[in-house]
């Protein structure tokens, strides 16, 4: 059983959980975000351009994150950064201003998309 165990440990994570080491390395997706573009007016779905992240203010405060489906079919992306709706994201920038979105997304209309975006790159689920 414990062997069992291990080896869904080392498929799921490519970790040695003796050594803790990875067997493999992945190489990075590349960067489909170069930056964060701040708004204090939210734009109509013509003015969302291909790989352009949007977060939208209003007084000093990120309410929205908009950007197109990273899978190409133009669908345009609305997530709530607003802590008082039920389901609500975080924006994070890292040293380079690229978004980090959490939890991941998942479009369960249109194209079915499930992604992550870490440091403007998009990871696959």
């Amino acid at each position: 059983m414990i062997k069992i165990l291990k080896n869904i440990f080392q498929l799921l994570f490519g970790v040695d959980s003796k050594s803790k080491r990875k067997k493999t390395k992945y190489k990075k997706p590349p960067i489909y975000f170069e930056s964060v573009t701040v708004v204090n007016k939210t734009p109509s779905n013509h003015e969302v351009l291909d790989r352009v992240f949007i977060v939208v203010t209003f007084q000093c405060k990120p309410i929205w994150a908009l950007f197109r489906c990273p899978c190409g079919c133009q669908h345009v992306i609305s997530l709530s950064l607003q802590r008082i709706h039920k389901t609500f994201w975080k924006v994070n920038l890292n040293k380079e201003q690229r978004p980090t979105l959490n939890p991941s997304v998942w479009q369960i209309e249109k194209c079915h998309s499930h992604f992550w975006v870490k440091d403007g790159r998009i990871y696959w689920v």
